[in-house]
């Protein structure tokens, strides 16, 4: 979980350079600048300009002192109505300046942050848009919140499926540990009262702030604000709650950085609530799909159930092998629907009791090839799904079909899915032959090793196999090992 794409040294330095632009020192001449809780004499935070001297607002006020000092040394000297006159004259056009030129500094340097703001938030947007799945847009959105507000901690917050407790979905910079454990019931602490209220919270200084837990690091100050959808399009609609702590080379947080989260969190918030309705239609999709799968097995008593145990066995494989939850979800979906290409082939082929004819066995081994063709016909699963399901009776010596892929040209889900359904399919009755026991079959995978198998996914298997980890799978009955082939 990185800082996003500036590192920590690049976000030092910028942190650095921008406290003395405009985030730590400032004018106090300055309305804006008081406003950001700066200190005096050094850079005013919205002209921008280096020092007192030439700080337009401190030339102001200096002209101001100077013009009343010399109005004060002339009626001294000349005395009388005129030299009063003179001075009050000075005075009210030194103060008109003053005003004037502050005003006209403040305007421009505002209109300069808010185009820099709208610039970051554009390109914020143009590079949200085309990610195509939940946690991507979460991951990429606490990773931009990190750069843009050049903090250390950022998580994004969401709630179950009965919003009843919110859990980290994507964090940068928290330990991975805090983000597997940590669970808030909605209306506690500050991130569950956030969520509740629809209210931001700011916190400058938890040490004076009795009703804020004290934070886990040593940053005093830290930001909620909620992802929320709001409008005549969406009503109110909670999406969760994205946090951040921890400012680099600074104590607190801006009101510059209080505006860049709020858009952060309004762009965010419609992304993310875009991909889970994408992915809500995509599951439904797929889980018709799947019911048309299991329908097909369902004609065969010898194949009932044999999708749902090729896919727990090649979760758990993928699992063993530490691939990602995207991957592991893309290896459950292909996993059900690697046999659904068997649809177009005829019950008579696919229950014969005897040996297939070589023409037989051609229509058989077109069943991927018919999956994938009534997979691609819809946009509801993924290109690596349909890869993998296509690819999932090919062999590592390229003997294998529809297309003879060889080695690490076989995706690896392909690879997985291929040792589950061999294991399953020897260990289960057929039309043609009773079960093989489990050490039979293991051993079949071992003379397959490098040749029809990957070596890591025949390992994986037999650990979990030795371990007892598949829940599926139940070993055979003593008469069923004993009328094995």
């Amino acid at each position: 979980m990185g800082l996003g794409r500036l590192g920590e040294t690049a976000m030092k330095a910028e942190a650095l350079w921008i406290a003395k632009r405009s985030g730590q020192f400032g004018n106090p001449s300055c309305v804006l600048c008081r406003s950001l809780h700066v200190l005096p004499f050094a850079r005013c935070a919205y002209c921008s300009l280096p020092g007192i001297g030439k700080c337009p607002s401190v030339k102001a006020g200096v002209a101001v002192m100077v013009g009343i000092l010399l109005t004060g040394a002339a009626t001294a000297w000349v005395g009388g109505h005129v030299a009063k006159m003179v001075s009050l004259a000075i005075s009210l056009v030194s103060i008109a300046l003053l005003l004037l030129i502050s005003s006209y500094s403040n305007q421009r340097a505002l209109l300069s942050r808010l185009q820099k703001e709208l610039a970051e938030q554009q390109a914020f947007i143009q590079e949200l848009s085309p990610l195509d799945s939940v946690q991507q847009c979460l991951d990429y959105i606490v990773n931009s919140a990190a750069s843009r507000l050049r903090c250390r901690r950022v998580s994004i917050m969401l709630p179950d499926e009965r919003a009843e407790y919110l859990y980290i979905a994507a964090a940068c910079g928290v330990p991975e540990e805090v983000v597997r454990i940590t669970q808030i019931p909605v209306g506690d602490r500050v991130c569950g009262k956030v969520f509740r209220e629809s209210r931001p919270v700011h916190v400058r200084d938890v040490t004076k702030d009795h009703d804020v837990p004290a934070l886990p690091t040593e940053a005093k100050a830290f930001m909620s604000v909620p992802l929320m959808l709001s409008g005549m399009r969406w009503g109110n609609v909670q999406v969760g709650v994205l946090s951040v702590t921890e400012p680099v080379g600074r104590a607190d947080f801006s009101l510059d950085d209080e505006f860049a989260l709020s858009n952060i969190c309004h762009v965010g918030a419609v992304a993310i609530h875009n991909q889970m309705s994408i992915a809500k239609v995509k599951l439904a999709h797929v889980e018709l799909l799947e019911t048309l799968a299991k329908a097909l097995e369902a004609r065969d008593e010898y194949t009932c159930g044999h999708s749902e145990r090729v896919c727990e066995f090649s979760v758990a494989i993928g699992q063993k092998l530490n691939l990602d939850e995207d991957t592991l979800n893309d290896l459950r979906t292909a996993a059900r629907l690697h046999d659904l290409g068997k649809i177009g082939i005829p019950d008579a082929i696919l229950r014969k009791p005897g040996k297939l004819t070589d023409e037989e066995r051609r229509l058989v081994q077109q069943h991927p090839a018919i999956a994938t063709h009534m997979l691609s016909e819809t946009s509801m699963v993924g290109q690596a799904v349909i890869r993998a399901i296509e690819s999932h009776h090919e062999r590592l010596d390229g003997v294998g079909y529809p297309d003879g892929k060889t080695g690490q040209d076989i995706p690896l889900i392909s690879r997985i899915i291929s040792v589950a359904d061999f294991f399953d399919a020897l260990t289960s009755t057929r039309p043609y032959r009773g079960p093989l026991s489990v050490s039979d079959t293991l051993d079949e995978l071992e003379r397959g090793r490098g040749k029809q198998f990957d070596s890591r996914c025949v390992d994986a298997l037999m650990e979990i196999v030795g371990s007892g980890g598949l829940t599926a799978w139940a070993p055979l009955p003593k008469t069923a090992e004993a009328h094995a082939p």
